[in-house]
């Protein structure tokens, strides 16, 4: 670019593909900072078709360096418009936010918006993981609650598999070493060839 203006030729701004497309090499190089910089125009206009895209990955580049406010705050403002075309992926990104920074309320809020309006979702799904995670070393109890819903709603599953493992050794820390017998052998004995099989059998 800087050859073609030293030529004296005039180079047109990126159109939005071009400067989203940017941006993202510029994320899976590791480069945060210019991935931020490169999405700023798109995050002035909210009529491009790569707003809410340009708001997630700004968001995640945020989280990437550990700004985590500036995360949040970006993510907060997005999900005030009517209907944001990416509400269910903001919603999660903003739910890992306050799993790491242990804002409890935020994420039990974040929960419940995802259950409410996108239930089935693979980001329902994570976000009661995240939340199970939280309350693991808090509340056991309401911890194996949570990953009993994604058992009961999303059956065979990945987030499944994760919520079985995660049940079962809470049962194992906390001395319920029947109950944790019975929750290791249930995958097993529904899917004995399975890939996560030998993480069970463990």
């Amino acid at each position: 670019l800087s050859m073609i203006r030293s030529s004296g030729v005039t180079a047109g701004e990126p159109v939005p593909q071009e400067r989203f497309e940017r941006a993202e090499k510029f994320f899976e190089s590791a480069r945060y900072r210019e991935a931020i910089s490169e999405l700023s125009p798109l995050l002035r206009d909210q009529n491009s078709g790569y707003y809410g895209r340009a708001v997630l990955k700004t968001a995640r580049s945020h989280m990437r360096l550990k700004l985590y406010p500036e995360a949040e705050k970006m993510l907060k403002e997005y999900l005030k418009a009517k209907d944001p075309e990416k509400e269910a992926e903001a919603l999660s990104y903003l739910a890992l936010i306050a799993l790491r920074e242990g804002k409890e309320e935020l994420l039990i809020k974040t929960e419940k918006r995802l259950s409410k309006e996108y239930p089935d979702s693979s980001q329902s799904a994570q976000v009661n993981i995240y939340l199970g995670r939280h309350f693991e070393n808090i509340d056991a109890d309401r911890a194996l609650k949570c990953y009993k819903k994604v058992l009961n709603r999303f059956k065979g599953g990945p987030f499944a598999n994760d919520a079985l493992w995660s049940s079962g050794w809470i049962e194992y820390k906390s001395g319920r070493f029947d109950d944790a017998y019975r929750t290791f052998s249930s995958y097993s004995s529904m899917q004995p060839d399975g890939a996560h099989a030998p993480r069970f059998l463990y």
